[in-house]
């Protein structure tokens, strides 16, 4: 894809060919010195490309000249950070300026996967999961639940980039999707929430030395030894059962 304009401000996909015109008028002096800037980097001067650019970028920028009042920037193909400010300068006069922004699609970043499971203690105050993404236009974020693995999708009525489930219980368990799009693509992530029944034991046998454990139905003491634990005892009588909240666990599978 080739774009030509004079445009303030050039649009074009990441990939593409970027094509800025520099037109001087037929009365222009034969021996102008003319430049193109690109925010403070020179990065021409008459027909030659200068050695201010790095040799990756050297080979993607060149000068045509179709007339011999010509001096067009051609950039292929065009890069994310080719994004920025433009101008044409003759001698000390600007012929041109504009400003270049580069579209590519959307894509969900900070996370390895895009299946992050979490375990979340039942009562935790609260659970905020981030869809962040980056694209060019800014991306559409819509947020999705699905209750089982085989329940429809209903669509949760937010568009930021944040969910957040306050005071959670077992009716917040399920998958919450983030979709995102614009022009150029999308990208999908998906939080597994589980929520689980979370309860300590506290040793009041011996206060000094209070042992803790997941209580899993059955009545037991959980005592230190050097900084390890152990099940030793099933004397609920002297068991104290608390429950934990606030504690979110969180299992990324790759």
């Amino acid at each position: 894809m080739a774009l030509e304009a004079a445009a303030d401000t050039i649009t074009i996909p990441e990939g593409g060919t970027l094509r800025l015109p520099c037109i001087l008028p037929p009365t222009a002096d034969e021996n102008i010195t003319v430049r193109w800037l690109y925010n403070s980097l020179v990065v021409s001067e008459d027909d030659n490309v200068t050695m201010e650019m790095v040799d990756a970028d050297r080979a993607r920028f060149t000068i045509q000249r179709p007339y011999a009042s010509d001096w067009f920037l051609v950039i292929k193909p065009a890069q994310r950070k080719d994004a920025g400010s433009y101008a044409c300068v003759a001698n000390a006069s600007t012929v041109i300026s504009a400003r270049v922004v580069i579209e590519y699609a959307p894509k969900i970043v900070g996370y390895p996967s895009r299946d992050i499971h979490m375990q979340v203690c039942e009562r935790t105050p609260c659970v905020v999961m981030w869809c962040n993404v980056t694209g060019q236009p800014s991306p559409a974020v819509k947020w999705f639940y699905r209750k089982y693995e085989n329940s429809p999708l209903t669509y949760i009525g937010l568009y930021n980039h944040m969910i957040f489930i306050p005071d959670v219980d077992h009716s917040n368990q399920g998958q919450y999707r983030c979709e995102v799009c614009n022009a150029h693509g999308n990208d999908v992530i998906v939080f597994h929430v589980h929520v689980i029944d979370r309860i300590l034991t506290l040793d009041l046998k011996n206060p000094s030395r209070p042992g803790i454990m997941i209580h899993t139905g059955n009545a037991a003491e959980a005592s230190s030894n050097g900084g390890h634990y152990n099940i030793n005892d099933n004397n609920n009588n002297n068991a104290l059962t608390l429950m934990l909240a606030g504690l979110v666990l969180l299992n990324v599978l790759e």
